[in-house]
């Protein structure tokens, strides 16, 4: 049951809502004013996904290898993990999404050797990450699908 709210407490609560979707934004929901003093969220239409395509049609398959940010259990920890990798600076960011964890890539590199030197030169993710590791997009995620929030990592 949506609480009633003043004049002055939807202004609070609008405002409120608004500082807390621009920190943590959930790109599913519009919040829209109802027509009585309450506020409500509503689902936003998500796009249709695009065609499969495999790492030979991906701009990136000259990158393979990528930095692991974060393996998280749902898209809404995967969304604020990503948020706080783009405020520490890495605005390459990319959610993945497994048949298990939604994986969040900070950044893609061409070779195994140039993601480690990349990782163990980097003082911000050794301080804020220090269990960041590199892996292989070619076998993480070999077919892959653009979602609306991540990229799906489809059965090959």
């Amino acid at each position: 049951q949506p609480k009633e709210l003043s004049s002055r407490n939807m202004t609070e609560t609008a405002s409120a809502l608004e500082v807390i979707f621009t920190l943590s934004p959930v790109p599913s929901l519009t919040l829209t004013p109802a027509a009585s003093s309450t506020v409500t969220a509503s689902p936003t239409p998500i796009p249709s996904e695009t065609p499969i395509a495999t790492l030979t049609d991906n701009p990136e398959v000259a990158q393979p290898w990528a930095i692991i940010f974060s393996n998280d259990s749902s898209l809404e920890e995967a969304q604020f993990e990503a948020n706080r990798a783009i405020r520490l600076g890495y605005t390459d960011t990319v959610i993945y999404k497994t048949t298990s964890w939604y994986v969040t890539v900070i950044r893609h590199f061409a070779s195994r050797d140039e993601a480690l030197a990349s990782l163990q030169s980097d003082s911000v993710m050794k301080t804020n990450r220090p269990n960041a590791y590199v892996d292989d997009l070619d076998r993480l995620c070999p077919v892959q699908v653009s979602r609306a929030q991540y990229v799906e990592c489809a059965a090959s």
